[in-house]
């Protein structure tokens, strides 16, 4: 591997790490459109450093990437007949996003863009945490605003719900990224991903704290299910020894959580039986079913199901990509993580950080039952989900192109169990 092939890829991760960190300013009112297009430029000029360098390989266009220029076609002509130029103008700068991810994705490899990815998320915990460390102390407080309720961490005028998605999802990435790390590395993924994690508890982002419980447990549980098995005892004394801490700082505990995450509260509370998120949840259904027979198959366009345009906050990514791609895109899109994660598992050792991809894309798909933020270039998470989405499906199409042509060189004859157990290329 020669220093100049080094150098190159380090330089194409740069603008990738800018890119993912700059839009943590995409909700500030000074700063939100020139963020995200320096993201989008950024990005750009990633892919042009891996094509001047001659480091893009030749992969076949993936199913993944095929759908996202089908929505990308579906959106323009919805575009074309509903003269949106808002939804006209984020199709476009979609297309480009997803075509300079598709370049980056065949050049750099798994671990050199989850490492950027990573960097990202440290440098977003940095930044709100060392800058905006009042305002989350007096959320971690659980102190009440009169005539609004519960004090709610919005760093640089983030929506709590995007705290938990964005921040949730860089703690999820980092803590799960820790088991696979040693030294100072794995403490500053564990610090920074707990960091992250306490952002979402002063959002009081129910949704995100769930997701993130969810797909950290399932993670923990799959990756030490032998210790689990083969050392019952173990964690039985570990469970005795926490039962006087519990026991003796319940109620303490109970009262903080049900204050932080204001579950007592008429509207956000255990008693209001979630019946705000169920209203708009059923009238999003409703609006499908209102929806012409070419908006219900075809989709509306992009960011079309804005509260501008359709008079609510869907608040699900499950009822937005149908209103917004149709029934037919919108379902596979929906489905898309929940595909990628299948395939990772069935690929084996195809892929690098499999448990690490597997953990996020579980949380992006748990939490957006709640939120409306998979599909989207507007934040941090939702650009990784993107480009990791894209990546993944580049990388195992080229492990499966590199099982194939040595499966039929000359004088090898591997069985499906050797092909199975081939590694993938690392791409440099």
């Amino acid at each position: 591997m020669s220093a100049t092939k080094i150098t190159s890829g380090s330089l194409a991760t740069v603008p990738l790490v800018a890119a993912l960190y700059i839009v943590v300013l995409s909700n500030d009112p000074t700063a939100a459109l020139p963020s995200q297009l320096a993201a989008i430029g950024l990005l750009v000029l990633s892919a042009a450093i891996c094509l001047l360098t001659n480091r893009v390989r030749s992969i076949p266009v993936t199913p993944v990437e095929i759908l996202l220029i089908a929505t990308f076609i579906l959106s323009l002509l919805a575009n074309i007949a509903s003269d949106d130029s808002f939804s006209y103008t984020y199709t476009v700068l979609f297309l480009v996003t997803c075509l300079s991810f598709s370049v980056v994705s065949r050049s750099l490899s798994m671990e050199d863009m989850l490492r950027s990815a990573r960097i990202a998320f440290v440098l977003i915990a940095a930044t709100a945490v060392l800058l905006q460390y009042d305002l989350l102390l007096t959320s971690l407080r659980g102190d009440f605003v009169y005539g609004l309720g519960i004090y709610r961490f919005r760093p640089f005028n983030t929506h709590p719900n995007l705290v938990g998605f964005m921040y949730g999802g860089g703690g999820v990435l980092l803590l799960v990224s820790a088991a696979n790390q040693k030294g100072m590395a794995r403490l500053i993924s564990i610090g920074v991903g707990l960091g992250l994690m306490l952002c979402v508890l002063g959002a009081s982002a129910r949704a995100g704290l769930l997701a993130a419980a969810f797909s950290l447990a399932l993670h923990a549980a799959y990756r030490y299910r032998r210790q689990l098995l083969q050392g019952p005892w173990g964690l039985a004394m570990i469970g005795l020894a926490l039962i006087p801490v519990v026991f003796g700082y319940a109620n303490n505990i109970l009262d903080y959580l049900s204050r932080i995450l204001d579950l007592a509260s008429s509207t956000r509370g255990l008693d209001s039986g979630g019946t705000g998120r169920f209203d708009l949840w059923a009238s999003g259904l409703d609006y499908l079913s209102d929806a012409s027979t070419l908006a219900l198959l075809f989709g509306s366009g992009l960011r079309s199901a804005s509260t501008d345009n359709i008079g609510f906050s869907t608040e699900s990514s499950l009822i937005t990509l149908l209103i917004e791609n149709g029934i037919v895109a919108g379902t596979l899109l929906v489905l898309a993580p929940l595909t990628t994660i299948y395939a990772v598992l069935k690929g084996r050792n195809r892929i690098e950080q499999r448990s690490v991809i597997v953990a996020v894309l579980l949380f992006a798909s748990v939490q957006s039952i709640f939120n409306r933020y998979l599909l989207a270039i507007g934040n941090s998470f939702s650009l990784f989900i993107l480009m990791l989405l894209i990546a993944v499906a580049v990388h195992l199409r080229d492990s499966r192109s590199l099982e194939s042509s040595r499966a039929s060189g000359p004088g090898s004859k591997l069985n499906q169990k050797e092909a199975d157990c081939l590694p993938g290329r690392v791409i440099r």
